[in-house]
């Protein structure tokens, strides 16, 4: 039952801001709270690396980065559900979600609206090296995302397991090597 609004992270130098609102390495729980209009570089958000991350209840709304518009996750596993992402925005890759090296992302009845980026509108799974990250969305809504790349999900990867069950309103998915764009 938090609010996060106005927060930045953001250095203007070459190296990295993590987490507008929040940057976390531990286990963490966020139960019904908002998270609006923050900024860092890396996750407007949330940035999370090697822990574990259960979101729910929760709203985020435009929220900005250069990766990761709302969240940006890696070597963490995150669990989100039944919570909104809704004109989040990233000038790189993930409008809403980046999940990456070897990070673990499990997304259950939750809606992406109107996110935006230049690689995957909502989400961007990623490969970093080696290190493939995985992602699990089910019941989940994707309406008006966009990017130049798969408006709604690009997920990228040799080895790299997805399992895409129940979605509604679902724009695009971008699957490596290819980054062939499914519109359906």
């Amino acid at each position: 039952d938090s609010t996060f609004e106005n927060n930045t992270a953001w250095t203007g130098e070459e190296s990295s801001s993590w987490g507008g609102a929040i940057d976390t390495c531990f286990d963490t729980v966020i139960i019904d709270s908002e998270f609006i209009n923050n900024t860092a570089e890396c996750g407007g958000a949330i940035s999370a690396s090697f822990g574990t991350v259960e979101i729910s209840g929760s709203n985020f709304t435009e929220n900005k980065a250069i990766a990761g518009g709302a969240i940006y996750s890696i070597n963490s596993d995150v669990s989100i559900a039944e919570s909104n992402f809704t004109e989040n925005e990233a000038i790189e890759e993930a409008g809403a979600i980046y999940n990456g090296a070897e990070g673990a992302l499990t997304i259950e009845s939750s809606d992406f609206i109107g996110n935006s980026a230049t690689l995957g509108g909502a989400i961007y799974n990623d490969e970093e090296g080696e290190l493939s990250a995985y992602a699990e969305i089910t019941d989940s809504t994707f309406i008006d995302n966009s990017a130049v790349i798969a408006g709604a999900i690009a997920n990228e990867g040799i080895g790299l397991l997805q399992k895409l069950l129940n979605l509604k309103g679902y724009g695009a998915l971008s699957q490596s090597p290819f980054f062939a764009a499914i519109n359906l």
